[in-house]
């Protein structure tokens, strides 16, 4: 029952997403980025369709040859992956860039068919086996017809997670970019896949027992959550906004923001009380707290930049140059140069205030650069909070002028 699910599901969302694209693709048929994704969907479609199992067993029986459906589907599923390749190369084009590799290539297509199509000719399959693996696992030949399928597959999903990540940063509308990385997602899942048909193919080779289960349970798993999320990422553009896609997109990037400063705004309101409109909450509250999102989130800029100014006779000359020196040894570019310098001020400031170290540090006039609107502050506050609190960096900083101010304050008293 669990199984048929695992076919059958991925077999609907596939069709209905290819009848949902249709009219899309006749509509501008020449239209490269819309005739490889559809064509991608449609093979996958077909691919699925063959590899049901009474589908299976009809095309066998009707051309009379064992097994022929698993050599098509197989075959429709490299299709699959070439146009899908076609299509993460126009969108490369679109945004300017050329990132082609050896499978986009009609001829690899072609020979890898052939091969495929050989390696099953050079084999003898003349028992029925939805269970491929389990049948002939200990072929010669189908170790060969195995390592072209999942070779070519691999590499493809390994592309499509690292191209759909990269244009997920850089999408046009939330939905585009929620539905990209939903895509990388599914990829990941199919590499998953890959490496576990490999592992089967192994287990069953060499007699190996295999560790989780119904292997071939957790082959339909995983490739019904591939395809799920490549289907549902895919066509999110066309059906996200519709479904509140860009409302729950930019409900999530605020309460990110909001987590994102919640360990700088808390140490600068813990060293200067007065900046807070309301006493901060714990770790815990805050992570819970999901409501007023953009009130909170502009509140919490406002407070930090407050803090950043109430700051401002605590800050540190040394403890910039120390930190500009670590950043240049550390190879870091001047966007991370500047946040882990202004996270080592300030962390270093809060110390120094809340122990009323004022003697020896000289005040100076800096403010942190920010931007015209609250997300381009969010972005820059965002940076300098991670380095503050993750930096090792600012933690060096921060760490040596406390214990050189500690030695000079122990020197001084002795001297007293």
């Amino acid at each position: 029952m669990v199984g048929s699910f695992f076919d059958y599901v991925p077999f609907v969302l596939l069709w209905l997403a290819t009848m949902y694209k249709l009219p899309a693709f006749l509509k501008r048929p020449r239209d490269p980025g819309r005739s490889y994704f559809w064509l991608t969907l449609a093979s996958l479609a077909i691919a699925l369709t063959v590899l049901l199992p009474p589908v299976y067993v009809e095309i066998d029986h009707e051309l009379q040859v064992a097994n022929l459906a698993r050599l098509l589907g197989d075959g429709l599923v490299l299709i699959a992956c070439w146009t899908a390749q076609q299509f993460l190369l126009h969108l490369s084009a679109v945004q300017g860039a050329r990132h082609q590799n050896v499978l986009h290539q009609p001829a690899v297509l072609i020979v890898a068919l052939l091969l495929l199509a050989a390696a099953f000719g050079s084999g003898s399959t003349t028992d029925e086996a939805l269970d491929f693996i389990g049948r002939y696992g200990r072929s010669d030949f189908f170790i060969k017809y195995e390592l072209i399928f999942l070779v070519y597959l691999g590499l493809t999903m390994v592309n499509v997670t690292v191209q759909s990540w990269r244009f997920a940063s850089v999408a046009s509308s939330p939905s585009l970019s929620v539905g990209l990385r939903t895509v990388a997602a599914g990829a990941t899942a199919g590499v998953f896949f890959v490496l576990q048909q490999v592992y089967y193919t192994l287990t069953v080779r060499f007699g190996w027992s295999y560790p989780i289960g119904d292997p071939s349970l957790v082959t339909r798993f995983l490739a019904a959550l591939a395809i799920g999320a490549i289907v549902i990422g895919s066509t999110m553009p066309t059906w996200g906004p519709t479904f509140g896609v860009p409302r729950a997109y930019r409900w999530f990037a605020t309460y990110r923001s909001l987590r994102r400063l919640y360990p700088l705004w808390l140490g600068l309101c813990r060293a200067a009380p007065e900046i807070a409109l309301f006493t901060p909450p714990g770790k815990l509250a805050d992570t819970l707290a999901v409501r007023d999102l953009d009130l909170r989130l502009y509140r919490r800029v406002i407070e930090i930049r407050d803090g950043w100014l109430a700051l401002r006779p605590y800050f540190d000359p040394k403890v910039a140059d120390h930190a500009t020196k670590l950043a240049g040894e550390a190879g870091l570019n001047d966007t991370d140069t500047i946040a882990v310098v202004d996270a080592a001020l300030l962390r270093r400031a809060i110390t120094a205030r809340q122990n009323g170290d004022v003697r020896d540090l000289l005040a100076v006039d800096v403010i942190a650069p920010g931007g015209d609107s609250v997300a381009k502050e969010v972005d820059v506050l965002g940076r300098i909070a991670s380095c503050f609190e993750r930096s090792p960096i600012v933690r060096e900083v921060a760490d040596r002028a406390e214990t050189r101010h500690t030695a000079k304050t122990t020197r001084m008293v002795e001297t007293e």
